[in-house]
This record gives structure tokens, sequence and C-alpha cells, in this order.
């Protein structure tokens, strides 16, 4: 069944933009970007861990809404739009039309009528359908086949409320949420409600009525006085409340499906946006893993005194695989033999740096020119089926070894020059390298030059990938790693797999990239005045931390989890009080609400 995702533009924005109220993150110009970063990080994650079919983004309007003619005083006590939101609204709906990802809206209506039409519609073309809001109001939607996903924050579990949740949370049916919500009211949306019910008085009365009507029908049968007379003085506020809490499932717009079904982002319009709103955490997904890797237009590659190359096919060069342990010994004995800098590169099976497995090193002592030496590999493949038949039997496990030299052979003729004082070690990402090495008994020495620190110095608001680099500075975009092994997901090939020809070039271009952006990333700290705070801060760290990492630290698991097990009660506790003293449930972090609280 595929599953399509509503979610509630204005709910994520606003939730994001008051977690990250104080965080002062700013674009290059002095752009706000706290809520717009809040928001892309959790479309992000939803995109990575839920895989999503099809993908909408529902969004308020500013005319006023039926509710308005129902009750013109809706919302009247919300405060002005802050000011410093209102760009950053536009900027997140420019990047959701870079991910293709279609906006909804419609005058007249909210964002969760719209996705409450969606979904009826959705559930009812057999769609699985998830509503991603922090909105409680949505709980009314849930069916069978309607879920709501209430986003959390990064390194925590998403929320996931289906029938059963609704029951634990609410203590009634889905649909019954509209009357318990409706006898509470809502101060941040001026709904009425009855003056001095709260959800505590609220819940039983709809459990035992079953609903507003129910309980007006049997108004007699109340049995505390006091709800009783609450009741009957707000009678007319308590109906009038179930319409304005009533989400509308059948607002008269047009759904095609087909526009919902998620494509392939602009990834080359999302990295230029990412730079420059500083996102490097987020380019990450697409540059520096390897993902996906995409050009940059020509009037924004580059810089003035980047060290410019067209392209590396019209640039002479000369990239050479070595195939035998002779061709190795002879590369080292004589090119290399009297070099006094060496810019090396590792190629792996995974990032995981504790376990990734050498799958062969490039190196190279300049621009144009790198060595590859591929390295004899055994990974466990895992083929799944999909259940194409009757009979599947799940998962399956095949053994494939790619091409090359045996590990200990290649470290035993390496280990000299990269352990030799005299010769300068030049890398991107030193330290992944360094520690890999370093689990087989290789110390690096010294690891002189890091270009992705060196980067780093010049410029920490940049992204540091070696892809936005060569980029930057050298006006080119390396051969993406997707073109080799395909894109991110379960079909994505490993290096293993990939005949050795074109890993070598890959790998050597990537040597050879890393050698001329030393070059030019040296001048540029020369030019700041940059040159001591790498040279005897940043780069001698890098050894530090490998040795630090290698030996690791002891940690008692068990204790950790104990006391991570009381914190969390204690905050489960803590947020039941707050709730309680309340009298409703409202976002804690969000200042608006608590000034309303």
């Amino acid at each position: 069944m595929k599953s399509l995702y509503l979610i509630d533009g204005m709910a994520v924005l606003f939730r994001g933009y008051y977690a990250l109220l104080n965080a002062g993150l700013s674009a290059q110009n002095g752009e706000p970007t706290g809520g717009t970063f809040a928001f892309i990080s959790t479309l992000e994650r939803l995109l990575e861990n839920n895989s999503p079919d099809l993908v909408a983004v529902a969004w308020d309007r500013a005319e006023p809404t039926f509710r308005h003619e129902l009750y013109p005083e809706y919302k009247a006590n919300r405060s002005d739009f802050p000011e410093d939101l209102i760009p950053q609204l536009e900027r997140v709906k420019k990047l959701i039309d870079l991910y293709h990802i279609p906006c909804v809206e419609r005058a007249g209506y909210e964002a969760d009528d719209l996705i409450g039409t969606i979904a009826r519609l959705g559930e009812e073309a057999g769609y699985e359908v998830h509503c991603v809001t922090p909105d409680k109001d949505y709980l009314q939607l849930v069916t069978e086949k309607v879920r709501v996903l209430r986003p959390s924050r990064p390194g925590q579990p998403v929320e996931l409320v289906d029938i059963d949740g609704v029951r634990e949370k609410f203590g009634v049916a889905p649909k019954q949420v509209i009357d318990v919500l409706a006898l509470m009211g809502d101060s941040s949306d001026n709904v009425p409600g009855v003056k001095g019910i709260g959800e505590k008085t609220a819940i039983p009365l709809i459990q035992e009525f079953g609903s507003i009507e129910g309980i007006y029908e049997k108004i007699d049968d109340v049995a505390k006085k006091g709800a009783r007379t609450k009741l009957e003085n707000d009678e007319e506020m308590a109906r009038l409340s179930k319409s304005l809490v009533t989400i509308d499932t059948n607002v008269p717009i047009e759904v095609n499906f087909d526009d919902y079904v998620l494509e392939e982002p602009d990834v080359p319009g999302l990295i230029r946006a990412f730079e420059f709103l500083g996102f490097s955490s987020l380019i990450k997904r697409y540059d520096e893993d390897g993902s996906i890797r995409a050009e940059m237009p020509e009037e924004e590659n580059g810089t003035e005194d980047a060290a410019r190359i067209d392209s590396i096919e019209t640039e002479e060069h000369r990239y050479v695989t070595i195939d035998t342990v002779d061709e190795l010994a002879e590369l080292l004995d004589g090119p290399l033999a009297t070099v006094d800098e060496l810019c090396f590169d590792l190629e792996t099976d995974t990032t995981d740096e504790m376990r990734a497995q050498i799958l062969g090193i490039a190196l190279t002592d300049g621009p144009g020119r790198a060595w590859y030496v591929p390295i004899r590999t055994t990974i466990t493949k895992v083929i799944d089926s999909g259940g194409e038949t009757l009979f599947d039997e799940g998962p399956t496990e095949e053994k494939i070894t790619s091409e090359g030299l045996a590990l200990k052979d290649v470290l035993a003729l390496i280990t000299p020059i990269l352990t030799d004082p005299n010769v300068e070690k030049i890398a991107q990402n030193g330290k992944f390298d360094g520690l890999i090495l370093q689990r087989h008994g290789i110390v690096v020495t010294p690891l002189s030059f890091d270009t992705m620190l060196a980067a780093y110095v010049i410029d920490s608001s940049e992204s540091v990938g070696m892809d936005s680099l060569a980029r930057r500075y050298l006006n080119y975009s390396p051969v993406p790693i997707t073109d080799l092994i395909g894109p991110k997901g379960k079909n994505q090939l490993s290096l293993v797999e990939i005949p050795v020809p074109e890993v070598s070039a890959y790998a050597c271009e990537d040597a050879d990239i890393t050698f001329r952006l030393k070059e030019v990333l040296e001048k540029k700290l020369q030019e700041e005045s940059l040159t001591s705070v790498a040279e005897t801060y940043e780069f001698p760290l890098v050894s530090a931390l490998i040795r630090m990492e290698s030996a690791g630290v002891a940690l008692d698991t068990a204790a950790l989890s104990e006391i991570s097990g009381e914190l969390s009660e204690t905050m489960d506790e803590l947020e039941k009080e707050i709730y309680e003293l309340a009298g409703r449930e409202f976002t804690i972090n969000s200042p608006k609400q608590l000034q309303v609280v």
C-alpha cells in the first residue's frame, strides 16, 4: 500500500520557529533562518526515515475562513505574525518547490481542512495516509488508514498516533475528540468552549454521553451539579465550539494524486540554497556522503582567484591503476621515492569509520597525476526479493569480492611512506582515513594539511565537503559517487560491485582535486593570516583525535541507560503536571502559547 504524507506547513513551521527562537541562526545576508532550518530538517528526516510515496504541504492563508463567519472572534487574540518569520515562510515555500513537493492552499479554509479533505480522498483511493503535524485537532481524522505523525526533535522517535493512540491520549474514539476539544475550548485559537470545563471533566462527560448533543439530550443526568450548571450556561458556546473545532473534510478542491508523487529534488538548487543559508549539515545528505552531487550554474561557481578547472577530461592528467604488488613497489621506489608531500585518499565500503573496510587507496604527489591501488575485499550483501513470489523466504545473503591486491601486501609496502616524518601528508577529512589506517597499525605521520579543516578555518559558515570546495575554489564539480553506485536507497550498489577501472578514475580524481585544493587553500590561509591557527591548533588536533578515538572511553552503559530512563520519567511527569495546571496540552517551548496559558 502506497503512503501519502500530508504536512501541516504552518504548524510545523511555527513549532520549529519557537524551538530555535534563541539560536540566532542567520544566512550570509543576515536573513533569519531558525524556523527555516527546523522545517527543512523535519522534512529531510521525514523523507529519509519514512520514504513516502506521495507528499504535499498544506498552508493557511491570511483571508478570513468560514469559522470567522461563524464566530468573528475566532483567533482574535492571536499575536501578529512574527516579523522575522515572514521571510522564512517565503524561503520555506521556495525550498519546498526545489523538492518538487506541491503546496496546497485555498482562501476561506485552513490547512487542517485541506488535509482532512485530501486524507479522506486518499483513504478512499487506497492510500495509507499520514498527517504530519503537532496539532492535536488532527486526531479527529484518525481511522484504520489515517494516522497522525507528530514531529519530534532530532534523535527522538517520532510519535505515530493511531486509533489506539487516540484512545490512550483522550480516552475516547477519534470522532469524539471533536466533542472533548469543544467542551475544553482552546485559548490559543479563541475557541470559547464551556467556561470552567477542562480536560479532566470533558473526557468523562463524553465517555458517558458520547457527544455534546448526547449531553444536552440528557443534561439532567449530569451527576455533578457544578458541571451541569456550567454546561447549561454555555450550551450555545459548546455547540458553536464544536463547529469551530470540526475539521471540514469536504473542501471543494480538485485533487490529482499523480501531482503528489514524490520526485527527485532539484539537487543543484538545494545545494546552492543551503550554502547561502549556511545549512552545512543538510548539504551532507546530498554532497558529503556522496549520495547525490550536482553542478553549479556558471555564474555562481568558484571565486575570482580560484584555480579553475574546465573539465578533468580536458585537463592534462594521468591516472594509473596499480594491478600488481611489483607495480606498487616500483611506484614507491620510483616516482614517490623522493617526494616531500603526498596526498592520500581511502575508498571504503561504508562511512562508518569503526567498521569500514579498505577497498583501495589513491595517492598523488602533485596536480594532474594519481595512482590507485585496489584492494581485494569481500562484503556480505543482503538480497531482498521484495516478496515477488508467493513462497518468498525473505532476504538472502550473498558474498561479493572485488578485484585487487591483498591488504597485508599493500599495507606492508605503503607503511614506510605514510609514516615517514619527512613526507608531509595531505588529506580531505584526514581523521576518517587516519583512524581506519590506525586500526591496521599505521600511524600517519605527519598529517600536515587537511583541506576540510583549512576551509573551516577560512570560513566556518560554508560547507567543507570536497564537492562544495571544488565548486567554490576550483570551479569544478567532481564525478558524483552516484554515477557509480546509483542514488541512495535499498537498490544502491557498493563500490565492491563496481569495476576497478571506474573506481580508479573516481578515486584518482578525488586525490587530484584534494591536492589542487591544498594549493589554493594554503594561499588563502596566508592571505588572511590564518596559517598559524590551522597549523598550531586545527591540523595537530586530528592526530590527537585519532589517538583518542582509537583508545576509546569506558562507559557504564547500564548506568547511563538507568539515568536516561529516570530523566525521561521525570520529563513525562513534569509535562503532565504542567498540562494539569494549565487545564490542557500546549507546546511548552512556545513563548506565545505559554504567554496565553
